[in-house]
């Protein structure tokens, strides 16, 4: 048996809990599992697999022996990812190449305290290392909190990791599958999963990164295309070894079902807006999500994410309202059938709360309601999924002023099976059908590069007028 150290340290706050609460507490303690850690390692992999193979081949016929073997790969549309996955991952069918173990230190940093208001009412008083009361990043971290379980009435919320905090992987690679070539091509996947992700909840969102601090293969510097022709090329190296028969190669593919670098971008936010540049990541995060509101509930500093999804929001198309919000509410109310849902694309399911309908001396319409969309993703639970947003948020560090600095990662893949299914109803006590129905896929990723450009200038032109928290 082979094995690797490698000794991480987290760049930002790290949420990954275990699966019950402290007990007579309201808060889940840290605990990042190996199975979650595999679980990043698989997506990852299968980003970078079509670079290399067509996905969608394994030549089955000549290297599976019996005849339910060859029948459940000819029933895979992916049949070649699905097999080079579970040689390097494992399956229900083999077990995984290599093992996991996962040292981190015990402290408990819950993200938040409850505490009674005046009005004894349940309220969050947020860790400080999600910013102050104006300036904040805690927009990004919903669901982190608030979390109800079976049978308590309690709320709860997570623990974190926090930045700076060092923690250990240990690979342990089994002597029958050990290879110097899968070696590197599972260090070279670190290294990628370091670069654009992270490990626990919210990593989409740039929460959860982390830095391998004792190996050269895993730099965290300059995050371009270098990192991926690495890891594209370790994949190579480890398959054309052994497995080379298995596959062929890759073809041009731009229209695939999962996110992978067949087609991808890479936007560095800090090139475009200039003031989303600050000292520490904790100032990043909380000008890239700030949400903060008066005591009108007017809009007084809005970050840049936030702003994308309200630029989204008001994009102009045919068949959607200025306001997406406005087709929502005919839609709840019953007077339109369905929309472009632009917002979408940032990921599914998508559920609108508390838009506002009508008034209290109006009993003819509810006073709120809420909508709520799924992707049709057939062979699932009612043929509802979910789809990932294709934005990967990352922070990193400028060599030459030691200053942090925001990069998106876009991964384009379909957003649906052709459609979206909606469904309605209201937070009141007022009689009401709830309705349903079916939506458009919004899926034009060139739109969303553009409105991500314009964000940074929107956010830019704001900030040096002090609009945004300047």
């Amino acid at each position: 048996m082979k094995q690797i150290l490698l000794k991480c340290k987290a760049i930002t706050p790290m949420f990954s809990r275990g699966l019950v609460p402290e007990e007579g507490e309201n808060f889940f303690s840290f605990e990042l599992r190996p199975q979650s850690i595999k679980g990043v390692l698989r997506f990852w992999l299968r980003a970078i697999i079509p670079l290399v193979i067509d996905p969608k081949f394994y030549n089955y016929e000549e290297f599976e022996e019996t005849k339910d073997q060859k029948k459940y790969w000819r029933s895979q549309e992916y049949a070649g990812m699905k097999k080079l996955e579970e040689i390097i991952m494992g399956s229900q069918h083999q077990k995984s190449s290599f093992s996991l173990q996962v040292n981190f230190p015990k402290s408990i940093n819950p993200i938040g305290e409850y505490y009674r208001n005046k009005n004894n009412r349940l309220r969050l008083s947020y860790n400080q290392d999600f910013g102050t009361n104006k300036f904040n990043s805690r927009y990004a971290i919903y669901g982190t909190y608030d979390i109800k379980i079976p049978g308590s009435y309690d709320k709860y919320v997570y623990s974190f990791l926090p930045e700076g905090t060092e923690f250990e992987i240990t690979l342990s690679i089994l002597k029958k599958y050990y290879s110097q070539e899968l070696e590197d091509l599972l260090i070279k996947l670190f290294g990628l999963v370091s670069m654009f992700s992270g490990f626990g909840a919210k990593t989409k969102k740039g929460f959860g990164e982390f830095e391998v601090i004792n190996s050269k293969e895993c730099t965290r510097v300059n995050p371009d295309e270098n990192t991926i022709n690495e890891a594209k090329e370790a994949l190579k190296a480890f398959i054309e070894a052994k497995y080379s028969q298995y596959f062929k190669k890759s073809e041009n593919y731009n229209d695939l079902s999962f996110p992978s670098f067949a087609s991808y971008e890479l936007i560095d936010l800090s090139a475009l807006c200039p003031s989303l540049i600050d000292s520490s990541p904790k100032l990043v995060l909380s000008k890239l999500y700030q949400n903060y509101f008066d005591k009108d509930y007017n809009i007084k500093y809005l970050g840049w994410y936030p702003m994308l999804k309200w630029n989204l929001r008001m994009f102009p198309l045919e068949g959607k309202s200025k306001d997406l919000v406005s087709d929502l509410k005919e839609m709840i109310k019953g007077n339109k059938e369905q929309t472009k849902l632009t917002t979408g694309i940032l990921g599914l399911p998508l559920q609108y709360q508390q838009i506002r309908i009508g008034t209290k001396y109006d009993k003819s319409v509810p006073i709120t309601g809420k909508i709520t969309f799924s992707p049709l993703v057939f062979g699932e639970q009612n043929n509802k999924g979910r789809k990932a947003s294709p934005i990967h948020i990352s922070i990193h560090k400028k060599i030459d002023s030691g200053k942090f600095y925001p990069v998106v990662l876009l991964l384009k893949s379909k957003i649906s099976e052709g459609k979206l299914y909606w469904s309605s109803s209201t937070n009141r006590d007022r009689e009401y059908e709830p309705k349903h129905g079916e939506a458009e896929v919004f899926n034009d990723f060139e739109i969303l590069r553009k409105l991500i450009m314009q964000t940074c200038t929107d956010f830019c032109e704001k900030y040096k007028r002090g609009e945004n928290g300047a």
